[in-house]
């Protein structure tokens, strides 16, 4: 009896860590910049400050190389998962430069917020990427693309 109990506990350890693990459905960087609401290039400014769970970055929008059409953006924060692993968090280091994608999350009443995971882009550069990146080319004809725009603000 002891080694089916064994058994048992052995397949649930197996199990549990599976079901809380952040699962991403793209794992290329162009099929993630493409799919992505948007991606644009930033300068994160702090440490970020945790609410709910929350990082929530002050950054410089630099550039936005791609995006939905969006109303009342937030372009000075982006939103993290602070739990690193199965809640999909990334850290961005202040004073740093990153091109990131993700999502949009709009809340009523207030301005839409860009939010990011380690299921997106979050890729770092130690000067402005502005002059020297070039964003991979999206198949806009796809249902699943969103439309390409460059805005530099």
């Amino acid at each position: 009896m002891s080694r089916s109990v064994s058994f048992a506990l052995l397949v649930l350890a197996g199990i549990i860590p599976s079901i809380s693990a952040c699962t991403c459905l793209f794992h290329n960087p162009q099929q993630i910049f493409c799919k992505d609401d948007f991606a644009g290039a930033f300068r994160i400014e702090d440490n970020g400050t945790v609410i709910d769970g929350i990082r929530v970055y002050e950054v410089d929008m630099l550039a936005m190389y791609r995006t939905v059409p969006i109303k009342n953006l937030d372009t000075e924060k982006l939103y993290a998962p602070t739990e690193i692993g199965a809640g999909c968090g990334v850290i961005l280091n202040p004073d740093a430069y990153y091109v990131v994608s993700g999502y949009y999350y709009q809340k009523p009443g207030q301005l839409t917020q860009m939010g990011t995971s380690t299921c997106s882009l979050t890729t770092y550069f130690p000067n402005n990427p502005v002059p020297t990146y070039l964003p991979p080319d999206c198949d806009t004809t796809e249902v699943e693309i969103k439309s390409d725009r460059l805005v530099i603000s």
